[in-house]
């Protein structure tokens, strides 16, 4: 007789649709609460590869953002930490948490 057994499986939620209420969104202010909420969103829904969460990154920028984030080459090389940099430091004057914007403390992969 099999002996029964219960299997642990994940559940992970589906991104929210851009736009939709709660999901992440950058108007170019506040950089660093914006790269928090999109980290948090993404882990929640299991994205949790640096290389992912950049794919996904423009869809949830207002479109000029989206425009500057692909012209960028760190972006293109899916260099997350250049990328970060590069990011945080191109909004960093209307970063409300300025004081802390280079040191935010996202998990790489």
């Amino acid at each position: 007789m099999p002996i029964p057994y219960t299997v642990q499986v994940p559940h992970f939620s589906a991104l929210p649709a851009p736009g939709s209420p709660g999901a992440p969104y950058f108007d170019e202010t506040d950089v660093s609460e914006f790269l928090e909420k999109l980290q948090d969103t993404c882990f929640r829904c299991g994205v949790k590869n640096n290389e992912d969460i950049m794919g996904i990154l423009p869809q949830y920028c207002a479109k000029v953002t989206k425009s500057w984030v692909k012209r960028q080459s760190s972006w293109l090389k899916k260099d997350w930490d250049t990328f970060k940099e590069d990011f945080l430091e191109h909004f960093y004057d209307d970063d409300s948490q300025a004081d802390n914007a280079r040191q935010y403390p996202f998990v790489p992969q």
